[in-house]
C-alpha cells in the first residue's frame, strides 16, 4: 500500500440486510477536494446503506500537502452520519459505530462498524 492510500472497511453484527462479519475492505485515494467528484469516493453499497470517503481540509505545510478526510455513512432513512479524521496527526483515521441496545440493557445487540485509516 502506498503512503497516502486509505484503507477502509466495514463489519456487521446482527444488522438486517448484512451477513455477520466482514462487509467490505477497500483501498482508496482521494484526488480532489470536498465538493468535487474526485473528492468523494463511494466505497460500497449494501442493504440501503452507502459507505463514502470524502476529502476534508487540505493544508500545505513546509512543502508537504496534508489532507484530512471524513467517513460518511448514508443510511436507508436518508440521514448521513459523518466522522472526521485528525488533520495534524501522523495517523489519520476515522470511525463510525452504529449500535442498537435492547430495552433495559447496557449490552448492544447489533453493530455496524465503518472505519478508514490512511497509511
Amino acid at each position: 500500500m502506498a503512503r497516502g492510500d486509505i484503507l477502509c472497511s466495514a463489519t456487521a453484527e446482527n444488522i438486517k440486510g448484512f451477513n455477520d462479519d466482514n462487509v467490505f475492505s477497500k483501498e482508496a485515494v482521494l484526488d480532489g477536494v470536498q465538493g468535487t467528484q474526485d473528492g468523494h469516493v463511494k466505497l460500497h453499497s449494501e442493504a440501503g446503506y452507502e459507505f463514502w470517503l470524502v476529502s476534508a481540509a487540505t493544508v500545505n505545510s513546509n512543502g508537504k500537502t496534508q489532507r484530512s478526510f471524513y467517513t460518511e455513512l448514508h443510511l436507508p432513512t436518508g440521514l448521513i452520519v459523518r466522522s472526521p479524521s485528525a488533520l495534524n496527526s501522523d495517523e489519520k483515521q476515522a470511525r463510525i459505530e452504529l449500535i442498537t441496545y435492547p430495552q433495559n440493557s447496557y449490552l448492544y445487540d447489533s453493530m455496524l462498524l465503518f472505519k478508514c485509516k490512511q497509511y
